[in-house]
């Protein structure tokens, strides 16, 4: 991760709505996007070691451009993978905004972001991750939400901005490196 270039690196691995037993993915985070993509001169994962190779099976890489204010403390994360028409990708953002700030004025510690595929060739659309600290937080927001909570009308207009949901999941993330 240091030799890269990475502020921050980590781990997610996909607990709900796995698309292959054993999902997970690794993601590097950097101070920009010119950093991002000069790691990709200094590391290829379909290179790695023969130790590396042995024990994963890369399916692609990509890069993501956070199209909003979003902090990083990775925890339990729900993940939507959205396909949304690029008129509505500004507008989307907006509402998830709004939406953040309604759910923290609601009291749920959560952190909304969304991130703009970068290079993900046909695998990769505009991620949505709603980040609680812990499952059960997770899971106090969807009860609000399912007991019909004021903001479930942000969300709402949100997903209406929405062409297609491709996929829908949990994952545990955690930070792995930080650069010292």
């Amino acid at each position: 991760f240091e030799v890269i270039g990475s502020s921050t690196a980590g781990a997610c691995v996909t607990k709900t709505g796995a698309d292959y037993p054993g999902q997970m993915f690794i993601w590097n985070a950097f101070a920009s996007m010119e950093q991002a993509m000069a790691a990709t001169d200094k590391y290829d994962p379909m290179r790695a070691t023969p130790e590396l190779t042995a024990i994963r099976e890369v399916q692609y890489n990509v890069m993501f451009k956070p199209l909003k204010s979003f902090t990083l403390e990775p925890a339990s994360e729900r993940l939507w993978r959205l396909n949304i028409s690029p008129e509505n990708v500004q507008p989307f953002v907006s509402k998830m905004t709004e939406l953040e700030t309604a759910l923290r004025g609601a009291g749920h510690k959560v952190n909304v972001g969304v991130f703009q595929p970068i290079g993900g060739g046909v695998h990769e659309t505009i991620h949505l991750r709603a980040v609680s600290q812990t499952y059960g937080e997770s899971g106090r927001l969807l009860d609000d939400a399912f007991s019909g909570a004021s903001w479930v009308s942000l969300w709402s207009e949100g997903l209406a901005l929405v062409d297609e949901v491709i996929s829908d999941n949990y994952e545990h993330c955690q930070i792995i490196y930080t650069a010292k």
